[in-house]
């Protein structure tokens, strides 16, 4: 794909607009920065590939550079994506410091733990990050957007801070800012904002836990399974269940069984959530992974019937086999 430029005056004198960014795969989109900093992304579907690209908007004669080129369903190595500040016009740009030298990355932090996001100092120059921030068991914890730039005023590495999100289980999301002034090698300040009750308290001590298995191929597969309060499955034996899933398509085992939840996020219960039921005593078994895969030249449709059965198997098998339900009486 090709990007084109323009300056408004020159497009209504009648000015052809002029490529300025190039690339092999199909654009996906820009961070603007300044006049010589911005970042840029480009992906091709059929290989899962993505490319991060970081050039000049000023000089177009310079060549623009790879910051990360990686396959995008292997979520454990996303390096996050970079953080954006308002400038004096309320538009989102890039936050940049020390002349451009280091921006912030903010992620979901994916893993075999779970999901713990982060955010990490990045050097452009030395390609170097540094972990300044990350989400710690037993709560889900996510950085929200910068809190240190109202009125697109300018600032230092010094005088960052965020919007701290933190939830748990039993307790729903609370914000807070969050601040270095010790210095990154410190402790953060928090200052907590919010104390929002409970929004369904009757469910409050729902049991929550996520669980991992595999499907006949070999595949790693995960659901999230919720019970209502009190329940023991030894005691009070297999409830009604309803399986809530969606079938999503990768080109490799390996993407399809990474784990991409956390066991600590708070359950909101909308008025179409299936968790509903968890009030007439439903076992629910949220998000069952049902990927399917077609690696090399095979498409994912090719069986898509066999390895939707085969998941959909393997989460009923799961939740038999802990006592939560009864083959019998599980509703997809």
């Amino acid at each position: 794909d090709v990007v084109f430029s323009v300056e408004a005056g020159d497009f209504s004198a009648g000015k052809d607009p002029e490529p300025f960014f190039h690339t092999d795969l199909r654009f996906s989109g820009i961070l603007w920065g300044n006049d010589g900093l911005a970042f840029a992304w480009a992906s091709w579907w059929k290989t899962r590939r993505t490319v991060w690209y970081q050039f000049s908007p000023g000089d177009p004669s310079k060549a623009k550079e790879v910051l990360f080129d990686r396959n995008y369903e292997d979520v454990y190595s996303d390096p996050g994506y970079p953080v954006s500040r308002k400038n004096k016009q309320r538009r989102s740009v890039l936050a940049t410091f020390e002349d451009d030298r280091y921006v912030l990355l903010e992620g979901e932090g994916y893993s075999p733990k779970g999901n713990h996001p982060f955010l990490d100092l990045f050097d452009l120059e030395t390609r170097e990050t540094k972990r300044l921030w990350q989400s710690k068991d037993p709560y889900y914890e996510s950085i929200s957007g910068l809190m240190c730039d109202g009125g697109g005023k300018d600032f230092t590495l010094d005088d960052i801070s965020f919007l701290l999100s933190r939830e748990s289980p039993s307790e729903p999301s609370q914000f807070s800012t969050v601040s270095w002034p010790g210095g990154f090698d410190a402790e953060p300040a928090e200052e907590l904002l919010t104390d929002f009750p409970h929004p369904h308290p009757d469910l409050r001590d729902l049991q929550k836990k996520v669980l991992r298995y595999k499907r006949a191929d070999g595949t790693d597969l995960t659901a999230t399974l919720y019970t209502p309060p009190g329940y023991d499955a030894e005691r009070d034996g297999p409830l009604p269940t309803l399986l809530w899933a969606y079938p999503r398509e990768f080109k490799s085992k390996e993407a399809a069984g990474q784990v991409r939840k956390s066991s600590f996020t708070f359950s909101y219960i909308g008025g179409t959530s299936p968790l509903l039921f968890l009030a007439n005593r439903f076992a629910i078994l949220d998000g069952p992974t049902m990927p399917i895969i077609g690696e090399g030249d095979e498409e994912p449709n090719d069986t898509y019937v066999e390895q939707l059965v085969s998941s959909a198997e393997a989460a009923i098998d799961k939740v038999v086999e802990l006592g939560v339900a009864d083959r019998g009486g599980v509703a997809v």
